[in-house]
């Protein structure tokens, strides 16, 4: 059988899941943590020569310089941090509303392509969730 997968694209990584549960957060910097909660993912950096495989449990930071850090396991107190800057879900409604008011004119302008099992925050980080990986490909670069 075809398997799917989906892809992720930040202004420091490109992040390949499928079947995963996931915690992305991109900071004001664009630098990107990849936390896995269930499954693995991968972490390639944007010139392809960097590649990091994350099992669940684990994290990485993906710096806008190339550089992808070593996966470690996440501690509580990274993972609280991490749920922490995530947006409400009134700040996931606006973004999501956004994006699909963005979507009329055909996709001409970028901002469309967010699934439904992946949201955009409103707030100045962008956060990406995933409760599993859904099979209509590539979100949209942010």
């Amino acid at each position: 059988s075809r398997r799917t997968h989906t892809t992720i694209r930040t202004p420091s990584a490109i992040i390949g899941i499928r079947g995963s549960k996931i915690i992305t957060v991109v900071d004001d910097k664009g630098n990107t943590t990849f936390n896995v909660e269930e499954g693995v993912g991968t972490v390639t950096n944007l010139q392809g020569g960097n590649e990091q495989t994350v099992t669940a449990g684990n994290s990485v930071e993906a710096k806008t310089d190339g550089t992808i850090s070593d996966a470690a396991t996440t501690t509580a107190a990274q993972r609280a941090e991490t749920v922490r800057s995530m947006p409400s879900a009134a700040q996931t409604e606006e973004a999501e509303g956004a994006a699909a008011n963005q979507g009329k004119d055909g996709g001409k302008d970028g901002g469309t392509g967010i699934n439904s099992d992946l949201t955009q925050s409103a707030s100045p980080a962008k956060t990406f969730t995933s409760e599993k990986a859904s099979p209509s490909g590539e979100a949209p670069p942010i």
